[in-house]
C-alpha cells in the first residue's frame, strides 16, 4: 500500500461545519493498486468523503474503504509545533542554567579571595604583600564580584522568562491534547493504470467542529462610515489549514433528510390553587412591568430606548470578495490565502469593506434617558447579512457594541452611531393638580409635563422626539391626553407618543402636554408620576 501525501488547499466553512479539499501526486506502477490517504481528523464525516483521480494515463477507481485509526505518536499541525518549540526553549534553559552555575562558582572563587585579604597584616608584617599590591587585589576583587553577580542575575532573569513562555507553551499543548482525540481516520483508494504513470489525487468530505460567525468594525467618520465585513472562524480538528483558499458560506447542512410532521397540539385549562390569596381579587389586574409604572432610575441602553424604532443592523459590501448564490445560501470566497489553527480559538479573516454615506437621524426618549441619539441610516442593496456583533467606533472614540440583524436586500440598515452632546434635553413635570370636588365619588389628578431641546450645534437639527403616559390597567382607571403642542405626529394603543423637532442652531423648541387621570376615590393604584 502506498501512501499519498496531500495537504489541505481550500476549505468551504459552513455555520456549523466544514468542507475540506485536499491535494497530493503519486508515481504508480501499471496495474491494481492500493493507495492510502492517512492522518485524518477524527470529526470527518465517513459519508461525505469523495475521491477524484487524475493522470497523464487513465486512472480507474474500483472503490474507496474509509476506516478509523488509532495513532501512539505526536500528530504533524500544531501539536508538533508546540512540542519542537518546548523542547528547543527547554535546551535554551538548561543551557543558561549551566552559565549560572559556572559563574557561580566563579563567585564562589572570588569570595574565597576576598576572606583571603583578612591576612594582609601577617603578609605584611612578613614583605610578602606591599600596600600598593594589597589595593589592586581589591580593586580586582571588587570588580569580577560586582561583574559576576550581575551576570548571574542576568541569567536568572533569563531563565525565568523561559521558564513562563515554557508553562504558556504547555497549556496551549495541554488545550490543543484535550481538544482532540487519539484516534484518526485512514482513505484506502483502490485504483488502476494501465501503465506506469504519475497521478493527481483530489479528496473532499465534511468536518464537524468548525464554524464562523460574521463581526463587524463600523468607522463613523466626518462625511463616510466605513464599514469592515469579518468573519471569526474557529476549528478544533488540529488539521492544518495553511495559506488555504477559504471559501464562508451561510448554507447550515443539517444532515436531515425528512420533512418534519406535526403532532397533535392540545391545550387545557389550569386549575388555580389558592393557599391563602384573596379569592375575590380582582383578576383584570395587570403586573406592574404592564401597567405603565415608574420603575426605579438605572442605566439604560441605546436599544432599550429605541427596541421597537431602531432594530440595529449594519450592510457589510464584499467590495474585496466574490459573492457565490446558490439556492437560498450565499457564499463569500476571501480574496486573500488565509490560515486557521485547528486549537479551537477564534481567529478573525477579513472578508470586504464597505464605505457609505453618512446620513445621521436624531432620536430621544427623555422619559428614558435625557440624551439625543444618533443612527445612520441606508439601504441593503446587495448582501443578506447575518447575525452578529458589531462595534462602533467615531474617529478614535469606541462608541459601544450594537447588534446586527438579518437583514436582506432591500431592507433599510440602521447603525447605532452614539449620543450628541452638544443638543441638550430635559423633562420635568411642571405641574401636578388634585381635583377639589371633595363631593364626587371619583378622584381626578391633572399632570403638565414640558420637554426642551437646546441646540448648541452650528446646523438645524431634526430630532424625533418619543414619550408617554400611563396606560389603564382597570376599566374603572381613565386617561385622557389633554392638550399638547405641537400635536404629535404618530401614536398608538400603549399611549405612546412621536413628536419631530426642528431646533435652529443656538435655539431651544419644547413640548407641552396635559393629562388627567380619573379613578374611584376608595381606589388605590400604583404607577402614578
Amino acid at each position: 500500500m502506498k501512501e499519498i501525501n496531500t495537504r489541505v488547499n481550500e476549505v468551504t466553512v459552513f455555520l456549523n461545519k466544514a468542507k475540506i479539499k485536499r491535494s497530493g501526486k503519486i508515481s504508480v506502477q501499471k496495474g491494481k493498486q492500493t493507495l492510502s490517504i492517512t492522518g485524518l481528523p477524527a470529526e470527518l464525516d465517513p459519508e461525505s468523503v469523495r475521491v477524484r483521480a487524475t493522470g497523464s494515463a487513465p486512472v480507474t477507481i474500483y472503490g474507496i474503504n474509509v476506516r478509523r485509526t488509532f495513532f501512539k505518536d505526536i500528530p504533524d499541525g500544531i501539536i508538533r509545533e508546540l512540542t519542537e518549540k518546548i523542547e528547543k526553549l527547554s535546551e535554551k534553559k538548561k543551557k543558561v542554567t549551566d552559565q549560572a552555575e559556572i559563574l557561580d562558582k566563579k563567585q564562589k572563587h572570588i569570595d574565597g579571595l576576598w576572606k583571603a585579604t583578612r591576612i594582609f597584616a601577617s603578609g605584611f608584617a612578613k614583605g610578602e604583600i606591599t600596600i600598593e599590591g594589597h589595593n589592586t587585589l581589591l580593586n580586582f576583587l571588587h570588580k569580577e564580584g560586582g561583574a559576576a553577580l550581575a551576570e548571574i542575575r542576568k541569567k536568572e532573569k533569563e531563565a525565568d522568562d523561559i521558564e513562563k513562555e515554557i508553562k504558556k507553551l504547555d497549556e496551549e499543548l495541554s488545550l490543543a491534547n484535550n481538544s482532540r482525540p487519539r484516534e484518526k481516520f485512514t482513505i484506502e483508494i483502490n485504483a488502476g493504470t494501465k501503465k506506469d504513470c504519475g497521478i493527481n489525487v483530489d479528496v473532499t468530505y465534511h468536518i464537524s467542529g468548525a464554524s464562523w460567525n460574521p463581526e463587524y468594525d463600523i468607522r463613523i467618520g466626518e462625511k463616510n462610515i466605513l464599514i469592515d465585513y469579518l468573519a471569526m472562524i474557529k476549528h478544533t480538528t488540529g488539521e492544518e489549514w495553511k495559506d488555504i483558499s477559504m471559501t464562508l458560506s451561510t448554507l447550515t447542512p443539517s444532515g436531515t433528510s425528512e420533512v418534519p410532521e406535526l403532532d397533535p397540539w392540545f391545550i387545557a385549562p389550569i386549575m388555580k390553587k389558592f393557599s391563602g390569596l384573596d379569592e375575590t381579587r380582582d383578576s383584570r389586574a395587570i403586573p406592574l412591568a404592564a401597567s405603565g409604572a415608574q420603575i426605579p432610575d438605572s442605566e439604560v441602553s441605546y436599544s432599550e430606548i429605541v427596541r421597537e424604532e431602531f432594530p440595529e443592523s449594519i450592510e457589510a459590501d464584499m467590495e474585496s470578495t466574490e459573492v457565490i448564490k446558490t439556492g437560498a445560501s450565499v457564499s463569500f470566497k476571501v480574496a486573500e490565502p488565509a490560515t486557521i489553527p485547528g486549537d479551537g480559538s477564534y481567529h478573525k479573516v477579513k472578508v470586504g469593506s464597505l464605505e457609505l454615506q453618512k446620513n445621521l437621524k436624531y432620536i430621544t426618549a427623555p422619559k428614558k434617558d435625557e440624551r439625543v441619539f444618533r443612527t445612520a441610516e441606508s439601504e441593503n442593496t446587495e448582501f443578506f447579512l447575518l447575525p452578529g456583533k458589531g462595534q462602533v467606533f467615531e474617529n478614535e472614540e469606541y462608541l459601544g457594541p450594537v447588534k446586527i440583524s438579518h437583514t436582506a436586500p432591500g431592507e433599510k440598515i440602521k447603525i447605532f452611531a452614539g449620543s450628541d452632546d452638544r443638543i441638550k434635553v430635559s423633562r420635568k413635570l411642571t405641574s401636578k393638580e388634585v381635583d377639589k370636588k371633595f363631593m364626587s365619588d371619583r378622584k381626578k389628578i391633572n399632570y403638565s409635563f414640558e420637554i426642551t431641546i437646546e441646540n448648541f450645534t452650528n446646523e438645524v437639527k431634526e430630532i424625533k422626539v418619543l414619550d408617554q403616559i400611563p396606560v389603564p390597567s382597570h376599566e374603572n382607571i381613565k386617561i385622557k391626553l389633554d392638550e399638547c403642542s405641537p400635536k404629535t405626529v404618530k401614536s398608538d394603543e400603549l399611549n405612546r407618543f412621536e413628536w419631530k423637532i426642528k431646533v435652529e442652531p443656538g435655539k431651544k423648541s419644547s413640548i407641552r402636554y396635559d393629562y388627567s387621570i380619573e379613578y374611584p376615590r376608595e381606589m388605590s393604584i400604583y404607577g402614578l408620576p
